[in-house]
């Protein structure tokens, strides 16, 4: 997984992640993280088909469950996951990637973004992802939000 924090790091193709990390970082002030209540949807209008919200569970056992999710990612699944765990997505592989990349960004307190390339569930996937924490303090994130781009 590879982990940016500067946008001089960002790899070509990555504009509409690049600026929503930058907003994000923004949002953050002097913390090492903004909450839900500091970001306005309205703001990444360009990435709202591609974006997912995921509630982090951390009692009885750290688990995400899926707030929000954008119209990109239900045509791609051909299913709407709002409300369910994360994992119950009916494609293992890829819900297994993706949970590693949720739990670091959740663990770590910090964003990161990964290139997801090859066959995943008998599906060719080409894209980046990024997955900044949101929490009320910097001790603990409440949510992930997650963002792709396709790559063409």
């Amino acid at each position: 997984m590879t982990m940016l924090f500067s946008p001089f790091d960002w790899p070509p193709n990555t504009d509409r992640l690049a600026r929503l990390f930058d907003y994000w970082q923004l949002r953050c002030g002097d913390r090492r993280f903004p909450a839900r209540r500091d970001i306005d949807p309205v703001d990444f209008w360009y990435v709202w088909r591609d974006i997912m919200l995921l509630d982090v569970v951390h009692v009885p056992r750290l688990r995400f469950v899926y707030r929000l999710c954008g119209t990109g990612h239900v045509e791609w699944r051909g299913q709407d996951l709002t409300g369910q765990d994360a994992g119950d997505g009916g494609a293992p592989q890829l819900d297994g990637t993706s949970l590693a990349g949720w739990t670091d960004c959740a663990v770590e307190r910090r964003p990161n973004l990964q290139k997801l390339e090859g066959i995943f569930d008998d599906r060719r996937l080409h894209f980046w992802t990024l997955r900044v924490p949101l929490g009320d303090s910097d001790a603990r994130v409440d949510m992930v939000l997650t963002a792709r781009q396709v790559l063409r």
